[in-house]
């Protein structure tokens, strides 16, 4: 199963998800299946809910045909224990919350933790120059949460600090009162703990005030739709990425090439995650010959599996999370595409 957000605000997403299922399962069925025999991938929408996901991760848990879970966007930590006590495994590419870590024996993260995020992003500001910022976040579970860690991870250090926090709603377009404030206080590095969605209309407003401001946000925005909405004006936002298209790395770029020839737009870091989530879920399903579903004996080949996928070579530690390279791109003078700066770890 993959669970993602086909619709709603968040359906770049999701539908980015079901794009690189489909790819995955093709790609194991042209090579003669996974240990014999066909992939299918049935795929979820969450719509962005974790009510949804709690629904669906019951019902998915109870199928006895299902041998494993790719997703849940919304509320990987809230599912966690309903896969727990079903020991079925399930693999989360988008779950940031530094919470999931050791959350449960069969739940793996295959991305990076806010706090992660928090560090490098901090690191790159005070490199810059920068010694304070301002913070947008979204008034989510996922942006309070997100605030906190940044705070968390400022709390250890004494080279950088907020000197003023706003809140966001989900909706919001208008930004010009929070432009305003960050304007008289001189402010001129700016967080974002928020989506792109939020962040493509923020960029242009705060941009047209402050032109030199320096922006930085979460690596969901690493996508082409954020490029697409924000312009010129996303000139100079920095944030990290598991995945860079812009890599000559040969398996990346003939993933990314494969996928922009089939929707005309390159996928995300969240796709990308994806798209390995569920081919490492084959890989240890095919290494184990497994002709039925077994939880227990799928997380001990996760736990030691190692996975040459597009977002590099991925293995998890004692907590399921992934270690894997970490990309930092900036977006282009002039808009339109993003430059990778390197990696971090």
């Amino acid at each position: 199963s993959v669970v993602g957000p086909t619709t709603g605000s968040s359906a770049e997403y999701g539908i980015g998800f079901q794009r690189a299922a489909e790819m995955m399962a093709e790609k194991w069925n042209n090579n003669g299946g996974c240990d014999g025999r066909e992939v299918e991938i049935v795929v979820y929408d969450d719509k962005g809910s974790i009510e949804e996901d709690l629904s669906l991760a019951q019902m998915i848990t109870e199928d006895t045909t299902n041998y494993a879970t790719v997703g849940h966007f919304a509320g990987p930590v809230a599912v966690a224990p309903i896969y727990e006590e079903a020991e079925m495994c399930f693999v989360a590419p988008a779950a940031s919350a530094v919470e999931f870590s050791g959350i449960g024996d069969y739940s793996f993260r295959n991305n990076y933790t806010l706090q992660l995020d928090a560090k490098w992003l901090t690191d790159i500001a005070v490199e810059m120059g920068y010694s304070e910022c301002g913070v947008i976040y979204v008034q989510t579970d996922w942006g309070a949460g997100a605030l906190k860690t940044l705070k968390d991870e400022l709390a250890t250090r004494d080279d950088f600090k907020i000197v003023a926090e706003e809140a966001v709603s989900e909706s919001q377009t208008d930004f010009s009162v929070i432009v305003e404030k960050f304007k008289s206080q001189g402010i001129n590095c700016v967080m974002c703990e928020a989506f792109y969605p939020i962040i493509a209309p923020f960029s242009s407003q705060i941009k047209a005030e402050i032109p030199d401001v320096q922006l930085f946000a979460p690596g969901s925005v690493y996508n082409d739709e954020f490029l697409k909405l924000a312009g010129a004006d996303a000139s100079g936002l920095i944030c990290t990425t598991a995945f860079a298209s812009e890599n000559e790395d040969p398996t990346s770029k003939a993933f990314s090439d494969e996928y922009y020839s089939r929707y005309g737009s390159y996928p995300s870091g969240q796709t990308a995650q994806c798209y390995d989530s569920l081919g490492l879920l084959l890989q240890a399903i095919d290494n184990l010959g497994l002709k039925q579903p077994d939880g227990p004996a799928l997380k001990e080949e996760l736990e030691k599996i190692t996975y040459e996928g597009v977002c590099g070579t991925t293995t998890f530690d004692e907590l399921h999370d992934a270690h894997k390279p970490r990309w930092v791109v900036q977006v282009a003078d002039g808009g339109g595409k993003w430059n990778v700066w390197g990696s971090v770890e």
